[in-house]
């Protein structure tokens, strides 16, 4: 005859209790870093600011406000320029571009890395070599140069930028996925199932 456990008669654990303890540690531990949230702040802050910018700046960035190279006042916080255009607008609407070339960039190159590593450290194999090889070769080249040579062929536009990027972007974060991979697949749930 086997024993078994009695029945708990403590409370019982809520579906996704100990995702939202996890939560709380994660954010405590986020709150103790003082650099983490001047980073979240500025970022927040960045954000906000060049999502705003038609409201921020009565100016667009290639409009011709007034005097060339004025002092900073009221109405151009930070002046103008040689061609007297507003600098603060120029700023807030430049950084507009830069964060959606960042985002689009860093998208495709997640999607890139998502496939190539897993189907690396999955299925391993020729597979595996194959594609850790032609990642190498990716490395090997500088990739300022590539996206040069390979805008000025199809042609300069912030779409073709953003694409260019994502595509040379993916190639250390798909070796990292690889490795971890194939270290879960060694755990030993993975090789009981």
């Amino acid at each position: 005859m086997t024993a078994t456990a009695p029945a708990s008669t403590g409370p019982l654990r809520m579906f996704g209790s100990s995702s939202d303890s996890w939560r709380k540690r994660t954010w405590r531990r986020f709150v103790r870093h003082r650099l983490a949230v001047a980073s979240l702040i500025l970022l927040v802050a960045i954000s906000a600011t060049v999502t705003a910018a038609p409201l921020l700046t009565p100016h667009g960035p290639i409009k011709f406000v007034g005097a060339t190279e004025a002092k900073p006042t009221w109405e151009h916080p930070l002046g103008t320029d040689r061609l007297g255009r507003d600098v603060w607008a120029r700023l807030v609407y430049g950084g507009r571009v830069s964060i959606s070339v960042g985002i689009v960039a860093v998208a495709i190159s997640i999607a890139i890395t998502i496939v190539l590593g897993s189907i690396s450290g999955y299925y391993g194999g020729w597979l595996d070599m194959l594609i850790m090889r032609f990642t190498d070769v990716m490395m090997v080249f500088p990739g300022l140069i590539l996206i040069m040579v390979v805008v000025s062929v199809i042609g300069p536009s912030i779409y073709n930028v953003m694409v260019v990027i994502g595509i040379l972007g993916w190639t250390g974060t798909t070796r990292l996925l690889r490795g971890q991979i194939l270290s879960v697949r060694e755990w030993d749930f993975v090789t009981a199932a």
